[in-house]
């Protein structure tokens, strides 16, 4: 069978999903810590593609990853693209300036040390400027990722990894409404100014969450609060309430930092709660369905780790993934509006002064 260039692209992009599914897997301390395996189809295609060819597979990494984890959404996506674009960018112009003068492992670690310094440059325009001190930390942890990564992909061949055709008829069109029940609140969300009514929000969504049976990831939480308050030691401002090691907790950065930090809790959670029941529409659906051929393969594969993973990426098996059947019900959507709407107006109201 021949295939199409896009249906290279697709595959590939998959694989990115397919790694990031493996390194879910393998435990790790902090949220922030991963050995960033979804690299491995970028680094290995490297000299295969073209330029544009090849940022197009950076952005599906990025998309699909964060459509996989639920924060397609919210802020964490901006982050995720943002660093994997410009890290892409980085090692595609590398290869075609050194040529090979560099290896890939020198490619591995410019990207994956661009990919560090965004996060964190992103990261502290919102969270704060003491989310750079998190940088050399974030350093030392990518020499060794990036290595691993390198080493990975190294011996991985090109021609061996198994392209799939798939239906274009088979796209299906996004569920505006739902997609428009998410959007609303996220801007409502960014509009409120008020850290009780945000927590009280971020609570709501939660029970909502627990209550249709989502998935929920408190370490993801506790990361966001946590890292906000620590940036916050860094920009003292206000009344001085304690010292967290020398370094002084002030009313006005610490009142700061829960507010930033309660709207981007509300808004993953939110995204986690909404974003599974949208139809996905396009590549996307496509490569998130092609990263599901291969999860499925690896998870019914017997023997080592290693033959698991070689079986879904060079001979997947290809069969009927059944789609979630499961539909948010209107009740859902009239509520969660409801609530922002009603918290939103609640944060200009004379409540505001009470609260």
């Amino acid at each position: 069978m021949r295939y199409s260039h896009t249906d290279r692209i697709i595959t590939l992009a998959s694989l990115c999903l397919f790694f990031s599914y493996i390194e879910n897997i393998i435990p790790h301390p902090l949220p922030f810590l991963r050995l960033g395996l979804a690299n491995i189809p970028l680094l290995v295609s490297l000299s295969y593609l073209p330029f544009s060819s090849f940022m197009i597979l950076a952005i599906l990494k990025a998309a699909a990853g964060a459509f996989a984890s639920g924060t397609l959404f919210s802020l964490f996506f901006l982050l995720s693209l943002s660093s994997s674009v410009s890290s892409a960018l980085l090692m595609f112009l590398s290869k075609k300036i050194l040529k090979e003068k560099v290896s890939i492992y020198g490619i591995s670690l410019i990207g994956g040390f661009t990919s560090s310094a965004v996060q964190i440059v992103l990261s502290s325009l919102y969270l704060g400027r003491g989310m750079m001190s998190l940088f050399p930390i974030l350093s030392i942890t990518s020499l060794f990722t990036c290595l691993i990564t390198a080493y990975i992909a190294g011996h991985f061949k090109y021609e061996n990894i198994k392209t799939i055709a798939y239906d274009e008829e088979k796209k299906e069109r996004p569920d505006y409404l739902l997609l428009s029940s998410l959007v609303i609140p996220l801007f409502l969300t960014e509009m409120i100014k008020t850290t009780v009514l945000l927590l009280i929000l971020f609570s709501l969504i939660l029970t909502i969450s627990v209550l249709i049976g989502r998935k929920i990831r408190p370490a993801l939480y506790i990361a966001l609060y946590s890292f906000a308050i620590f940036s916050s030691l860094f920009t003292p401002r206000g009344e001085v309430l304690f010292s967290i090691f020398s370094l002084p907790v002030t009313k006005l950065s610490l009142s700061d930092a829960l507010l930033r930090a309660s709207r981007l809790s509300v808004e993953v959670s939110l995204s986690l709660l909404l974003s599974r029941y949208i139809k996905k529409a396009g590549k996307l659906s496509l490569v998130v369905y092609l990263s599901t051929l291969r999860i499925n393969t690896y998870n019914n594969t017997e023997g080592r780790i290693r033959d698991k993973i070689r079986k879904a990426i060079e001979n997947p098996d290809i069969i009927n993934v059944k789609s979630s059947k499961d539909k948010i019900s209107r009740f859902i959507l009239i509520l969660v509006l409801f609530l922002f709407i009603l918290s939103f107006s609640l944060d200009f109201s004379f409540f505001q002064g009470v609260l």
